[in-house]
């Protein structure tokens, strides 16, 4: 596999796992387009944010210049559970994680 396959391939699952967490949300949309009922602004923002954060994904994923940065970059956690409940500890090079989801 060459490198530009190799990002093609990374960033088709982040899309896929950003359309995932918004099918979750989709339903929102339908009836704003349907009935006239506004989408909630916590939904509205959770919605934006997986956008935003699937965006800096893909870019990280594209900045890679070889097969095996991107295996690391996309294995790479944005922070680690650190020694204190609550606290986090920050990674060089992670992935955003993804927004959490809204009730």
């Amino acid at each position: 596999m060459d490198l530009n396959t190799c990002k093609l391939e990374a960033i088709q699952q982040q899309n896929s796992q950003a359309r995932v967490l918004l099918q979750k949300t989709d339903w929102y949309v339908t009836r704003k387009v349907e009935k006239a009922i506004e989408i909630p602004s916590s939904i509205s923002a959770y919605r934006d944010s997986v956008r935003v954060v699937c965006n800096q994904r893909c870019d990280l994923i594209n900045a890679c210049d070889s097969i095996e940065a991107i295996n690391l970059q996309v294995t790479t956690p944005a922070s680690v559970p650190g020694v204190e409940t609550g606290t986090t500890i920050s990674i060089e090079n992670g992935m955003p994680d993804w927004p959490t989801e809204v009730n």
